[in-house]
């Protein structure tokens, strides 16, 4: 993975970085998704939260 990405500086960190992410990803990798829930039918899902700038990612190893 370190070949495919460029490091960023400390200034470049301390200048985009400083208030804040504008999103968070929280994977949870191998934790599925509750199917006792009304709708949810599959292992995986993705669930998204513009408002809040939140994603979560369940039941799903992929990060790519």
């Amino acid at each position: 993975m370190k070949n495919m990405l460029i490091m960023p500086t400390q200034a470049e960190l301390e200048k985009d970085f400083s208030d804040g992410a504008d999103y968070y990803i929280l994977n949870a990798g191998e934790f599925t998704a509750n199917k006792h829930i009304p709708g949810v039918v599959n292992d995986a899902a993705v669930s998204l939260n513009f408002e809040q700038g939140k994603m979560v990612i369940l039941g799903s190893q992929y990060a790519g």
